[in-house]
């Protein structure tokens, strides 16, 4: 509640805030602190704005009210009085990894553990009342679990980009993220206290998990569920491994977005080459990416990291293109039409 979130705060465990909540921030409200907070700090925003359940208002400390991170604290505090109701939960979520996008959106996953089988659910119900993004959470994330959670972050603004639902409003999502990752995620990587880098991590996860949300995954992630929950791999691991094939198969499908991610990665627009060669750039300028941050590119090479317990050999490729096959609903929103040779044929590519 309000009062675990100061106290927080007061030690030090909870630096500079950015609340994001749909809410009625109540000036009649029940709690004194509560209604003096919102009567006298917020006097001009509530005479400007009309704060109703489901509009998205946004607090930075000090961007234009200079209370610093007490007024963040209160904030929440109001956030927090206005939206539980007696008798029931409110879900507050603070986000550590910059990588799931799962602190906004309705998304989880679930692995049967008898089977290895792993598939994601959504359901509006899992969708927070208030999520804080807070970059001093992620300053202490090894440079590993950087690299994996933020490559995560990077594949759901790309596979969302390419889903057969994208429409304008979730393609500035999904660009603005992958912009995003492209400018900080190295930088976050090379040095895990800079709070610049964490804060556009931060935000890059959360847009693009607001984005996926919106419009689905494809092909990428429906392979790489079964590399997590049959082999244990870090999830974000097998959807970076995944990435670049997935790409170039989607080439000839989707030539144009996969040439603006290539620029986005750092690709330069060569008139000279046709959209189709630039397309396939982006696939080896992700695979750049992923040499700078250290993440394998074969199934091999997660047996003899550790990464996959047991290792994978071409004998698995069968079971994977199985489990792959069942996610219909991420194969079915991929760019290019695929079955189960061309899922199998791409495993072994990356063998």
């Amino acid at each position: 509640d309000a009062a675990v979130l100061v106290q927080m705060q007061q030690g030090g465990l909870l630096g500079p805030l950015v609340a994001h909540a749909p809410y009625t921030l109540n000036p009649c409200s029940k709690d004194e602190r509560t209604r003096e907070f919102a009567r006298e700090v917020f006097a001009d925003d509530l005479q400007r704005m009309e704060l109703t359940p489901g509009n998205f208002y946004n607090f930075h400390p000090g961007s234009h009210v200079g209370q610093g991170v007490e007024a963040g604290i209160d904030l929440i505090a109001a956030c927090l009085d206005a939206v539980v109701q007696p008798g029931q939960h409110t879900t507050v979520l603070l986000e550590t990894m910059s990588g799931t996008g799962s602190e906004v959106n309705r998304c989880f996953v679930v692995t049967d553990e008898e089977t290895g089988f792993k598939d994601g659910v959504a359901d509006d119900l899992m969708c927070p009342a208030v999520t804080i993004l807070d970059p001093e959470l992620c300053l202490t994330m090894p440079p590993k679990v950087t690299a994996s959670s933020g490559i995560d972050a990077f594949t759901h603004a790309l596979e969302a980009y390419l889903s057969r639902n994208a429409h304008p409003l979730s393609d500035a999502l999904n660009l603005h993220a992958m912009r995003l990752i492209a400018q900080y995620l190295r930088r976050a990587y090379a040095d895990g206290s800079d709070l610049e880098a964490r804060s556009g991590m931060c935000l890059a996860a959360a847009i693009a998990g607001i984005g996926f949300d919106q419009v689905g995954l494809v092909l990428t992630h429906a392979m790489a569920h079964p590399l997590s929950g049959r082999f244990g791999v870090p999830h974000g691991v097998a959807c970076a491994l995944l990435t670049p094939p997935v790409m170039a198969f989607n080439a000839i499908a989707a030539p144009e977005r996969l040439a603006e991610v290539g620029h986005i990665l750092g690709v330069p627009r060569d008139p000279a080459k046709t959209i189709y060669e630039q397309a396939y750039q982006a696939a080896e300028a992700f695979r750049a990416l992923m040499r700078q941050l250290d993440l394998p590119l074969t199934l091999t090479e997660l047996g003899t990291r550790g990464l996959a317990r047991p290792a994978i050999t071409e004998a698995d490729l069968d079971t994977l293109t199985a489990d792959a096959m069942l996610a219909r609903g991420m194969r079915g929103r991929n760019p290019r039409v695929n079955g189960e040779r061309d899922i199998r044929a791409l495993y072994a590519s990356v063998l």
